[in-house]
């Protein structure tokens, strides 16, 4: 017989969190299309973004360890 798989329960957050957590997702998401429309505009480099890329254009999530995201 095969166990019925189990879904992986996200942490509790209070609402203050997870208002915080939006607001942070939504900063990265603005940051991120004015990096693309900058690119598309020509106000930027692909060179200069990869030599020295930003911190919000990485796709590391928030909370996941430097190493976590690293590939092997």
């Amino acid at each position: 017989m095969v166990s019925p798989k189990t879904q992986a329960e996200a942490p509790v957050r209070s609402l203050d969190q997870r208002m915080e957590a939006l607001k942070h997702a939504n900063d990265i998401r603005v940051r991120r299309a004015r990096l693309k429309k900058d690119l598309k505009d020509g106000n930027v480099s692909i060179e200069q973004i990869l030599s020295n890329p930003p911190e919000y254009a990485s796709r590391r999530r928030s909370g996941a360890s430097p190493t976590a995201s690293a590939p092997s």
